[in-house]
């Protein structure tokens, strides 16, 4: 009896503290900065990845030919070629989100500004690999 009781805790234990882990996580509402968010929601999240937007945008080929083409920045074309590297660089590390099951992606940079102590994966080499396949 006094094993069934013991194992009966234990297993309470265990579920209540595996109940406990999956309890969505949140950023503060002041620290959200949504243009830094490129996928989820920051109230509301439990597996949280991180990206180098630079490093993405500069792997584009948006990017490369604004590089190769020497548009000169301010100008209509540059903007142009700039607004089209961040639109495929955002729909790649939201492809790469979903796949991998990131329920967040936030930028490298600000997440660690943010002074939240919420550990987070950089998948930034993911999104470089997927954006190399294209």
């Amino acid at each position: 009896m006094r094993i069934s009781t013991a194992l009966i805790i234990s297993l309470a234990l265990l579920c209540s503290n595996v109940w406990a882990l999956a309890d969505p996580l949140s950023l503060s509402p002041d620290k959200v900065d949504e243009q830094k968010i490129f996928w989820g929601t920051a109230s509301k999240f439990n597996k949280p990845g991180l990206v180098k937007f630079e490093e993405v945008i500069q792997a584009t080929p948006e990017f490369t030919g604004i590089k190769e083409r020497k548009i000169e920045a301010g100008t209509a074309k540059y903007w142009i070629m700039l607004s089209k590297a961040s639109e495929r660089a955002v729909k790649t590390i939201q492809e790469v989100a979903q796949e991998s099951q990131f329920d967040l992606v936030a930028e490298f940079n600000y997440w660690q500004n943010t002074g939240e102590q919420i550990p987070a994966e950089d998948i930034t080499s993911k999104v470089l690999e997927r954006l190399a396949k294209r």
